[in-house]
């Protein structure tokens, strides 16, 4: 019942985001398509799908082309990987058996981190969101690099968590949405972090 429920919220809230999408890029004028960067978004959601995320290989990307000035990158990830990252989620959800609850507060827990830190992204100096993504991916490598040397424990298989860890994870989910809005991806984070 929850998964069905989730599932119709992220097929509507994605029809909602596509509707609103097209209809100011119209009154922009910007409705043309750009093959560069739809190969760039095929190529990095491919790699979110296995776990490297999206946000940090789109931006290194921008960066080396050019593409969009720095301070329009947070804004620019979250925009181009919303459809994308909804098509995802439809399809994990519907394949992988995740406790529905521990699945919905995760969920609703980063939503409300992403209010917050949109809030607080739009008014910070690019050098502060560019210092926190950099000090993110900083901590991300350190811990990948210390699951790779066997110092920490990684490949978990559990579907769910003890009642205890759920709210350590729903916290942690408020935190990680509201990084997501400077830039910083939720996917890989989450994944290091339910391991």
């Amino acid at each position: 019942m929850i998964v069905n429920v989730l599932l119709t919220l992220l097929w509507l809230s994605g029809a909602v985001y596509v509707f609103a999408m097209l209809r100011a890029a119209r009154a922009k004028g910007q409705l043309s398509l750009n093959l560069e960067s739809i190969g760039l978004g095929a190529v990095t959601n491919f790699f979110d799908t296995l776990g490297i995320g999206s946000f940090a290989p789109t931006t290194a990307y921008l960066k080396l082309r050019k593409m969009v000035p720095d301070s329009f990158i947070p804004s620019t990830l979250n925009a181009g990987h919303c459809i994308p990252t909804i098509v995802e989620a439809l399809v994990f959800i519907k394949l992988v058996s995740v406790d529905p609850i521990l699945l919905t507060a995760c969920i609703v827990a980063a939503t409300i981190g992403a209010v917050f830190g949109s809030a607080a992204v739009i008014r910070l100096p690019t050098q502060i969101v560019q210092g926190v993504v950099g000090v993110a991916l900083v901590i991300a490598s350190g811990l990948y690099a210390l699951q790779n040397l066997n110092l920490m424990p990684g490949g978990g298989s559990a579907l769910s968590l003890a009642p205890s860890w759920i709210g350590v994870a729903v916290a942690a989910h408020v935190v990680l949405g509201a990084l997501m809005t400077f830039g910083i991806g939720l996917y890989a984070p989450s994944l290091i972090m339910l391991r």
